[in-house]
């Protein structure tokens, strides 16, 4: 039991250690190596509520930075976890980046759930920048609508 506790202890020193790395190379804006770090502390969470609290958190430190490469791997990584609230934001993520067929089947997803007008506002952000005025205009005045 003694031997059980010691480890346990070690972990959490380890999964502190590893955070706070993250967080000074994050703060120096090395996103690479806050990476490292980030994936490194996952490894000594346990649960999967807590994994995926985390998750979120540093996803939306990227999202806030305008890192948008960043901020999508992360936001990835919550849907994985069950984490359906993330999908705007990976989608913003995407769209930001110009990876506009992934933005696209992110928004057309979040719109089977529910008429949000923001996802419908940016498909016609989307189809507008690469040319195709009738699906941006028909994506504009659906949003029009619902509201």
């Amino acid at each position: 039991m003694i031997k059980h506790i010691k480890q346990t202890s070690e972990d959490d020193m380890k999964e502190v250690l590893a955070m706070l790395l993250a967080h000074i190379y994050f703060n120096k804006n090395d996103f690479k190596n806050a990476k490292i770090y980030y994936l490194l502390e996952l490894k000594y969470i346990t649960t999967k509520k807590d994994k995926l609290k985390r998750i979120n958190k540093i996803a939306n430190q990227y999202f806030e930075k305008e890192s948008y490469t960043t901020s999508a791997f992360w936001y990835q990584k919550a849907f994985e976890y069950g984490d359906e609230n993330v999908l705007y934001n990976l989608a913003y993520s995407y769209q930001k980046r110009k990876k506009y067929t992934k933005a696209i089947r992110i928004y057309k997803m979040i719109l089977k759930n529910n008429n949000d007008t923001s996802s419908m506002n940016n498909l016609s952000i989307i189809y507008r920048n690469i040319g195709n005025q009738p699906i941006s205009d028909y994506w504009y005045k659906k949003s029009q609508r619902v509201k």
